[in-house]
């Protein structure tokens, strides 16, 4: 992922879900979480996700990032919630996650795969069926299109400034069976992520308007308007897609 600019490294303090909070509610209705589980969190952040799970739930949550300023975020967060008991951090890389084989019962993969050329997407799902239980399950939270040519693909490339990864659900659903998971349950849906009506009501908004307010430039909110007209505009070839996918 390229993030060389002012926006881009303020905004890396929120994950933003293409599908919202609704699309990982969806996801939590079908992991089947209770306090008994054990659960990953593939790019973490600054903790908020595990935070929430772990007071709703009193799961046992490890998260993993691959940025370290993040996970020491993450690590004050958690502190102040008084939850180090039941959340551990570590900085890690998706391709090879530091755990054993069939450690966890669950495992959240929310907006990271998009950032991730088709090889190494490959290899993160090979790694989540690796230490997932079996009848352990896999939820990811990410983007699809319809239909996406080099052109399509470079202006996206350029408005956004990252270089993004997406693929069409033929080609999700061929890497999720590639990397053994044998049932896989998806969801597809119009792009919340920078959509003008549906950001107003999603978790993330305030938190974008917190740092909007107080960090970022007028020409970098110029920015963020150019990206979110680019993807309202084009809402058509861009969608969410959520998977559930089990191990046997």
């Amino acid at each position: 992922m390229l993030i060389n600019d002012e926006l881009f490294e303020k905004l890396s303090k929120i994950k933003f879900k293409p599908g919202g909070v609704d699309g990982s509610n969806w996801l939590i209705s079908k992991s089947g979480i209770d306090k008994n589980k054990n659960i990953l969190e593939i790019s973490c952040n600054t903790g908020l996700n595990a935070i929430k799970l772990a007071q709703k739930n009193g799961s046992n949550i490890y998260g993993i990032d691959m940025n370290r300023e993040l996970i020491e975020r993450a690590n004050k967060n958690i502190n102040k919630y008084g939850l180090s008991d039941l959340i551990c951090t570590k900085t890690a890389d998706y391709r090879e996650i530091p755990f054993d084989d069939e450690s966890f019962d669950i495992v959240f993969c929310e907006s990271v795969l998009i950032y991730f050329v088709n090889l190494d997407k490959e290899k993160i799902l090979k790694e989540c069926f690796r230490i997932l239980k079996p009848g352990g399950i896999l939820l990811v939270h990410d983007l699809v299109v319809e239909k996406l040519d080099e052109l399509q693909l470079n202006k996206m490339r350029a408005i956004t400034n990252l270089y993004l990864y997406p693929i069409d659900r033929k080609r999700w659903i061929e890497i999720f069976k590639k990397a053994g998971f044998f049932r896989i349950e998806q969801k597809l849906g119009n792009l919340i992520l920078f959509n003008k009506a549906d950001l107003l009501t999603d978790e993330a908004f305030k938190s974008l308007m917190r740092i909007v307010k107080k960090e970022i430039s007028p020409r970098s909110i110029k920015r963020f308007m150019d990206i979110r007209d680019y993807f309202d505009i084009d809402k058509r070839s861009f969608k969410y897609i959520l998977t559930a996918a089990t191990k046997k």
